[in-house]
């Protein structure tokens, strides 16, 4: 396990797509391409934790905004674009550091990495992505509460 950080079933850490053996092998992973890939997300990890961090903090405002009845629309409006803004820099932060990633692999490799992708989104069935791991919201956050149950009668 070491630094690997393993999850239950045994299988390395989501996102570490070239630490997966079928991966490795199916795309023929150098092991300098490898090193690389580590040293990459080694170097973002750090800011990735603390942007990841801040997101879940400006959700925890918003929440306890919501759940205060003293808290006008306009506050709120506010308070969502606070959580939306720290949302868009995690997902540049992701965006930039596999596209730091992607200069490591040929374009042969990068293409059969996206034919890989394909096939494991087929496999998991349509909307699996956008529901997450969890029938969450995106990546396994919280979806919007279900509708309310419909009158029995048709009111």
């Amino acid at each position: 396990m070491g630094q690997d950080r393993m999850r239950p079933e045994g299988r390395p850490q989501a996102g570490k797509f070239w630490k997966r053996p079928k991966i490795r092998t199916e795309l023929k992973l150098t092991d300098d391409q490898v090193r690389d890939f580590e040293e990459i997300f080694l170097r973002n990890r750090k800011a990735l934790i603390d942007l990841k961090a801040d997101v879940e903090k400006k959700q925890l405002d918003l929440d306890e905004a919501i759940s205060d009845n003293r808290s006008d629309d306009k506050k709120l409006a506010a308070q969502v674009d606070v959580v939306e803004q720290a949302r868009g820099r995690l997902g540049k932060a992701r965006a930039m550091m596999m596209i730091e990633m992607r200069r490591v692999l040929s374009p042969e490799q990068r293409e059969r990495l996206e034919q890989l992708r394909a096939e494991r989104d087929d496999q998991q069935g349509p909307g699996m992505r956008e529901r997450g791991p969890h029938g969450g919201g995106t990546r396994g956050r919280p979806g919007p509460p279900p509708p309310p149950p419909e009158d029995e009668e048709g009111e």
